[in-house]
């Protein structure tokens, strides 16, 4: 009896090395092998978001504004050109188109009032820069438009007027670029 107890003891472990041996072999195993990187996750990035281009108004400063210097925009360049939203003081019947190509801003005042599309009451009289003039700049006359083009450029100050017929209104334009700041500030005021 003793003897088949100490076949039996034996025996048992001879089993219990045989099931140790597989688990130390398995973890040298998978120590040694190479450990698989996990795939990318398959969920979408999420879009990057795009700055807008070109001039834009924030509050009563033009952003995007390029630092060199160009040629006056053609006229075709003028006609594709977006108005320019939010411009301070540009609301009601004396609101005008205002635009920005490279550098350059163009401001066209149109006539307004009266029942009669041809004849309105008030159409712009005199376009004039009051003060800031630098040879670039220039005032028109065209029909029923006033205008005011200059280059936008640091360190410019200028005043500008578009004046209408029969007592009507005068738009004030006003625009100033301090040195070091991120843009021109460009305001519109209408008064009598």
């Amino acid at each position: 009896m003793k003897r088949w107890l100490a076949l039996a003891l034996v025996s048992a472990l001879s089993v219990g090395c045989d099931e140790e041996k597989p688990k130390q072999e398995k973890a040298a195993a998978s120590a040694e092998a190479p450990k698989m990187e996990a795939a990318p996750s398959a969920t979408a990035k999420e879009p990057e978001v795009e700055k807008p281009k070109g001039p834009r108004m924030d509050s009563d400063t033009i952003l995007g504004i390029p630092g060199e210097k160009s040629k006056e925009p053609t006229s075709a360049e003028w006609d594709e050109a977006k108005n320019l939203e939010s411009v301070p003081g540009n609301v009601g019947p004396t609101a005008c188109d205002v635009k920005v190509v490279r550098e350059w801003l163009m401001v066209t005042c149109k006539a307004f009032g009266g029942t009669d599309a041809k004849k309105p009451k008030f159409k712009p009289e005199k376009s004039e820069i009051v003060s800031g003039k630098t040879p670039e700049m220039k005032t028109a006359m065209k029909g029923l438009e006033g205008s005011v083009i200059l280059p936008l450029r640091e360190d410019i100050d200028v005043s500008a007027l578009i004046s209408y017929s029969s007592g009507g209104p005068k738009k004030a334009i006003t625009v100033k670029w301090p040195k070091g700041t991120d843009g021109p500030t460009l305001q519109t005021r209408t008064g009598m």
